[in-house]
């Protein structure tokens, strides 16, 4: 997955102009795309390269809930490790929660990151619950991706 710069900017918490705000999503389904947005009327959004088209639950929580996020390189990849705020942590966790029970508002077990409108990275959540500075978010992304995207999520 190749992360671009938005065309149009969105300021932290604001919708993109396909209606999503930056935050994390529960994924209802990911269905491969070919190029182009997802159908209308579906609630869902691509990544920056349309490889995929995400069907997104309601927001879990929103990306004011982090606190810091820093690029990363990490065993053989770039990633980027977050800090939540005290507060955020638990509607993180408790999204987390709901994605690793694969509970109906969460089926496919799989948080998505959206920034900018688009899922950058839609990781399987691997325990219900985290500490404040333990969540890093990886997705093959390459040094500029993983700077860009930790400076884009703290704003």
């Amino acid at each position: 997955m190749r992360t671009t710069v938005p065309t149009t900017p969105t300021v932290p918490g604001d919708p993109a102009p396909n209606g999503f705000a930056d935050g994390f999503y529960p994924v209802l389904t990911r269905l491969p795309q070919e190029g182009g947005p997802c159908p209308t009327g579906t609630n869902a959004t691509t990544d920056p390269d349309g490889e995929f088209c995400y069907r997104l639950g309601a927001e879990l929580v929103g990306l004011d809930a982090v606190e810091r996020a820093d690029a990363k390189f990490t065993s053989d990849m770039w990633a980027i490790a977050l800090r939540f705020t005290d507060d955020g942590i638990d509607g993180f966790n408790r999204a987390a929660a709901l994605c690793y029970a694969a509970d109906p508002q969460c089926p496919t077990g799989t948080l998505a990151m959206v920034v900018g409108g688009f899922v950058q990275s839609a990781p399987a959540i691997h325990a219900a619950e985290f500490e404040p500075d333990q969540v890093s978010i990886s997705g093959n992304f390459t040094e500029s991706e993983a700077r860009y995207l930790a400076a884009a999520i703290t704003g």
